[in-house]
C-alpha cells in the first residue's frame, strides 16, 4: 500500500530556497481557502470575545 508523502517543509525558514513551481503551488493552495469579509470577521471576533469574556 502506498501512502501519500506530505510536504512538511517550513517556508518561513530563511536561507531555504524554493522553486518557482513550489511557490506557485503554495499561492494557489492559499487562494482556495475559506475567506470572510472584514465585516464578517469583526462580527465573528466580537461573538467570540463576548463568549470568552462573558460580555454583553
Amino acid at each position: 500500500m502506498k501512502t501519500k508523502k506530505e510536504n512538511k517543509r517550513n517556508n518561513a525558514v530563511p536561507g531555504k530556497t524554493q522553486t518557482q513551481k513550489e511557490f506557485k503551488a503554495f499561492i494557489k493552495g492559499a487562494k482556495q481557502g475559506p475567506f470572510t469579509t472584514i465585516k464578517e470577521s469583526k462580527e465573528l471576533f466580537q461573538t467570540w470575545r463576548e463568549k470568552k469574556y462573558q460580555l454583553g
